[in-house]
């Protein structure tokens, strides 16, 4: 055993500190004020150093606020994943079993044709009617609900497509009608399917006021249930293969009634979800071809389609159990004022829900990763700025053929103090990146470690000459030991 035991992953320490960054460049700044009391130039480039170096301590602690845009850009990347867990949570690890809620002629039909399919996660609850089960999804207690046509929607909800079709039934007999002229209609419960649209129909007929009768379900219900003699109209939208339904027609007839076409016209055209439809003589027995008792010829009537619609809470993977209950088809258009949405149905349509989400997320993390470096960009500017002055100032001092060894060494302790001043910038725009990595992606800090060192390593060239050298030996012209000193000043604040 080498005896290596726990290794560390992440490097500790080494970490810039601004403090001590102020603090060289403020001792920097002081020795070029002792040494070098007459160079103006060179003392006010060493004191814009210093205050970019206390700059950049305000400016780093703004980056740290909770409102600045990079801890925004943070919050964004928290919230793109905090929304995956979520949807993980809810579509993996979430509510299996979806509960639709259904009308009792509904119930056994639906049923069957889920079993069929082996969507054996779906659980049916009985309601009143169509308005009943929106409001069952509305509540809570269902997951989704099957509607008929004509049932006003609530914003929010989704339309996943038609699951069945039902058929306007209206019946006529001859009865005499109220004083007030004031027709009496036989239909569904008050505000159910049947009841809203033969609210329309019988004003598209001219009819302002209707009295309802609302006892269809005591008919189909129960064989010894007698229509009132007044009723003179029946209006209701029902699945005629239903066995209930089918005795609840023949009583109708027995009643007197006979089937009637509810034609409404042109106005049909302003309903989608209505198909128009014969019936012929017998089509609602094989056991007794008088029902419905019409001509040979027929008669017709409106289809009316049914939608399986879900609630706002309902997951991905309780609309896939739905969709495959029902062989529902993702591209089904049904109220042509609803989008059909499909969620859930395919994985290609998965793939390409979380592929969008994350292509909208890379657009925005880019959006505020640019607007972070338009912001930043001119604290790189102005560092930048500072590199090209203290290039000036080197490029126009001379130490080639200068004979006064005082004036010698007065211009290489001033060729060491522009590399000092390189060098802190260097580190400064180092602490910049440290602290935003924006700056450092886009490669602005890198470019100022690339001018800084290219310069520097030109000061040094000069320092190196033989004759310069000698006029250092011979007046001891060395700087002060410290990190202004220029053997030091490569590996310490320099890069």
């Amino acid at each position: 055993m080498l005896g290596l035991g726990k290794t560390q992953d992440r490097l500790t320490g080494g970490e810039l500190s601004v403090e001590q960054i102020i603090d060289t460049a403020q001792q920097v700044e002081d020795r070029i004020t002792r040494r070098l009391p007459g160079e103006a130039p060179l003392r006010d480039v060493a004191h814009a150093v210093t205050e970019a170096a206390r700059l950049a301590q305000v400016r780093v602690r703004r980056l740290k606020r909770p409102y600045s845009v990079q801890r925004i850009r943070q919050y964004v990347v928290l919230a793109a994943v905090a929304m995956l867990l979520w949807w993980i949570y809810t579509n993996v690890f979430g509510s299996r079993v979806a509960t639709i809620a259904v009308t009792g002629t509904e119930y056994s039909v639906l049923e069957a044709r889920a079993d069929a399919n082996n969507a054996d996660k779906i659980r049916f609850l009985e309601s009143a009617g169509s308005s009943a089960s929106v409001e069952l999804v509305r509540q809570g207690q269902a997951d989704m609900a099957v509607v008929q046509a004509g049932v006003a929607i609530p914003e929010g909800f989704t339309v996943l497509g038609v699951v069945r079709a039902e058929h306007v039934l209206y019946f006529t007999r001859d009865v005499q009608r109220s004083t007030d002229g004031v027709p009496k209609v036989l239909t569904f419960g008050r505000g159910q399917g049947s009841h809203i649209l033969g609210q329309v129909f019988f004003e598209l007929w001219g009819h302002e006021r209707v009295e309802w009768i609302h006892t269809w379900g005591e008919l189909a219900a129960d064989v010894g249930y007698l229509i009132p003699l007044d009723v003179e109209a029946i209006f209701v939208v029902v699945d005629p293969a239903d066995r209930a339904m089918r005795g609840a027609i023949r009583r109708a007839a027995l009643a007197g009634f006979e089937l009637r076409d509810p034609d409404i016209g042109v106005y049909a055209t302003h309903f989608t979800y209505l198909e128009r439809v014969g019936i012929p003589r017998g089509h609602y027995s094989q056991a007794d071809p008088t029902i419905p008792d019409v001509a040979s010829g027929g008669v017709q009537t409106y289809a009316v389609d049914n939608y399986l619609v879900a609630g706002e809470g309902v997951t991905d993977r309780q609309l896939g159990l739905a969709l495959q209950a029902f062989e529902l088809d993702p591209s089904t258009v049904g109220l042509g004022t609803a989008v059909l949405h499909s969620r859930g149905s395919s994985l290609v349509a998965d793939l390409g829900t979380v592929l969008e989400a994350a292509v909208n997320l890379v657009i925005i993390l880019v959006a505020l990763f640019g607007f972070e470096i338009l912001l930043h960009r001119r604290y790189v500017h102005e560092l930048n700025r500072l590199i090209s002055c203290i290039s000036l100032l080197q490029a126009n001092l001379d130490i080639i053929g200068v004979k006064d060894e005082k004036v010698l060494a007065d211009n290489v302790f001033y060729l060491d103090a522009c590399a000092d001043l390189l060098g802190l910038i260097s580190t400064i725009g180092g602490y910049y990146g440290q602290e935003n990595a924006a700056l450092v992606f886009n490669g602005l800090t890198g470019l100022l470690h690339v001018r800084a060192n290219n310069i520097k390593v030109n000061i040094r060239l000069k320092l190196l000459r033989p004759e310069v050298t000698t006029a250092n030996a011979a007046v001891g012209a060395v700087p002060t030991p410290g990190i202004g000193t220029a053997s030091r000043q490569d590996v310490g604040v320099g890069d």
